[in-house]
């Protein structure tokens, strides 16, 4: 999958390369090894197309940049993988093509349109797929000699998932883009008269600009001055398209001081999850934007995740059910939900989506069957201009600002803490209907509840300080090929540890329940065995028991434990013991600082195996694709 970035200006002398440069280096976070640019000048009709396997920085060593042919009004640029090469001229001859343009997606019946194609006498000149949507694009215009009737009929043929920017020789004042289920926005300076598209809004590093949302079958045009949105029945519905104001995040897009992302935005965590408090704390009450009523009303949640997000999902059933305990509460895999959706009760009841980038696909398919069963849904996403966003009933953004490496951490982290917001505001809700209770005494309760919230950052930072032991245990385990990770209350988070230890590290992680390990999982210990044991709530017997089988075998044992006495118990079967603090009167929310251990420790086994954590083998940031 390539990601897309386009510029359009009413100036014919600007640099194109320049423009595009800045947008699609800020895409290769992804692990792209080609790079492709198609410059277009409308005011001497020329067309200039670049590409070359490597990086922008190695295009551009390939590149005169004092040639003229740089120079033009409209540029499109890609990177994607050697082996998928997207951008091409549907006559594949610069001097006599009618449509240039780049797709994204996965499109199911690329072969059917390629053999109707082929009926209609178009040859294929190489292996891309994106040639074969060239030459579709080409076919209706031909037919219709009209451009938006094109795109509509493109759109309207196309079964998947589609983000697509062409430019069309006869009218090279306009970029024309069609979305369906894949990520795409377009944007708007009013002041310089530029307009941007991108399948990432991380790639618009432009301050002020307008930015237009686009829905799944949408499709339309940005030119220099202005931005148009037609639905598939050729409706222009721009007007009913609230643009924002989406100021680019420079700060926040680059490394800094560090040598990757992910440890940089493994220490921006505090700060992330500072943001997202900020913003819906307000005059020491939890207000969400969700009305009262329907929260004050439900009595089943069901958590709807892929990954990352469905661990996230486990922790707030976790806690509703121990702690808040005002609702019934279920967590469901996003690709399982089909099977399970008839089991959902409708009444009374709503769906919480969890999806970092808003764009994943068993997400979204999840989130339409239960439009479709008319169940109440609340979308929690870190990307405001995402699909997932758009189509929930509700939507919460966790306040983490771009996260650039593939693996999620400081987004994970500002999940959980909305999910302890929607469990304090509930349970404070529902005590306040308790006419015998004091409602000062139920305002208390809320307050304190949020006092520990805002503690979090500051005892994150505290772990920080320890990385020397983090770093240490990561030399250790650097050359393992199995690491079992147990827990009880903590197992949700062995879920998140075992999932960063094998998407950053590449090593066989697995998550076990600590009362489970002696049934089946205790044959795989042995002296050459490395075992994590989470433990922050009171020490029980399940992990008491785990813990000594494991030594009984010769296994060795690491414990990450709050400071407490209670776990001293553990300190004689323990290799090593790496301590978080106690959070005061919030114990329960531990789980916000055990993570952070894990994410560092899979942060630090990669870079002793040599491995970039950036760019994790075979993973995207938005798995697009059921």
């Amino acid at each position: 999958m390539c990601s897309i970035f386009g510029y359009i200006s009413q100036d014919s002398t600007k640099n194109l390369w320049s423009k595009l440069k800045t947008g699609l280096v800020t895409l290769e976070y992804k692990g792209h090894d080609m790079t492709a640019v198609a410059l277009f000048n409308s005011s001497k009709k020329r067309i200039n197309i670049i590409k070359d396997k490597g990086t922008v920085a190695e295009l551009e060593s390939k590149i005169d940049l004092k040639d003229q042919n740089l120079i033009g009004n409209i540029g499109l640029g890609y990177v994607t993988w050697a082996d998928d090469e997207s951008i091409s001229e549907a006559s594949n001859h610069s001097d006599d093509y009618l449509v240039t343009g780049i797709y994204s997606g996965n499109i199911n019946n690329l072969i059917d349109i390629k053999e109707r194609l082929l009926s209609y006498n178009y040859a294929f000149y190489s292996k891309s797929n994106n040639e074969i949507i060239l030459n579709l694009i080409d076919y209706f215009y031909k037919k219709y000699k009209d451009i938006n009737t094109t795109i509509r009929k493109t759109l309207l043929s196309i079964n998947g998932s589609i983000a697509l920017s062409v430019v069309f020789k006869d009218d090279l004042t306009k970029i024309w883009f069609a979305k369906k289920e894949s990520s795409l926005i377009v944007a708007l300076n009013e002041k310089t008269k530029e307009s941007y598209i991108s399948s990432d809004t991380i790639a618009l590093t432009d301050d002020n600009l307008l930015a237009y949302p686009l829905r799944t079958n949408e499709y339309g045009y940005i030119s220099a001055t202005e931005t148009k949105i037609f639905d598939l029945n050729a409706n222009d519905i721009t007007s009913d398209r609230q643009p924002f104001n989406f100021c680019s995040i420079k700060s926040a897009t680059g490394r800094g001081k560090f040598k990757h992302y992910l440890i940089k935005e493994i220490e921006e965590t505090p700060k992330a999850i500072k943001n997202t408090l900020n913003k819906y704390i307000i005059n020491k009450d939890i207000v969400l934007g969700i009305p009262n009523q329907i929260l004050v009303n439900t009595d089943d949640v069901y958590f709807i995740g892929s990954g990352s997000s469905y661990n996230a999902g486990l922790v707030g059933e976790y806690l509703t059910n121990r702690y808040f305990h005002y609702f019934n509460t279920k967590t469901i895999l996003a690709s399982e939900f089909i099977y399970k959706a008839d089991q959902l009760k409708k009444e009374k009841s709503i769906a919480i989506f969890l999806s970092q980038s808003g764009e994943t696909q068993d997400t979204l398919t999840a989130l339409e069957y239960c439009k479709l069963l008319e169940i109440k849904t609340l979308a929690i996403t870190n990307v405001k201009t995402s699909r997932l966003a758009f189509e929930a009933d509700y939507v919460l953004y966790t306040e983490a600002f771009p996260e650039v490496s593939l693996p999620t951490t400081k987004s994970y982290s500002c999940q959980l803490i909305l999910l302890y917001l929607i469990g304090a505001k509930v349970k404070h809700l529902k005590l306040l209907q308790k006419r015998e209770l004091d409602k000062n005494f139920t305002n208390k309760i809320l307050d304190d509840y949020i006092q520990v919230f805002k503690s979090i950052p500051a005892y994150i930072e505290d772990i920080f300080k320890n990385r020397l032991d983090v770093q240490k245990l990561a030399t250790t385990l650097s050359d393992k090929h199995d690491i079992y990770l147990l827990g009880g209350v903590d197992f949700p988070t062995c879920c998140e540890g075992a999932l960063k230890l094998k998407e950053i590290c590449g090593i066989h992680a697995e998550a076990i329940p600590a009362g489970e390990l002696k049934h089946g999982s205790l044959s795989l210990i042995d002296k050459n065995t490395y075992c994590i044991l989470i433990s922050t709530g009171d020490t029980n017997v399940h992990e008491i028991s785990a813990a000594s089988e494991i030594k009984a075998r010769g296994g060795k044992l690491i414990v990450i434990s709050s400071k407490t006495e209670r776990n001293k118990i553990l300190k004689e079967t323990t290799d090593l013991n790496l301590l978080i603090p106690e959070i005061i009167n919030g114990s329960q929310f531990l789980q916000s600082l055990t993570i952070i251990y894990l994410q560092l420790l899979a942060y630090y086994i990669a870079i002793q195996k040599g491995i970039n954590p950036d760019k994790p083998r075979n993973l995207a940031r938005s798995v697009i694709i059921e």
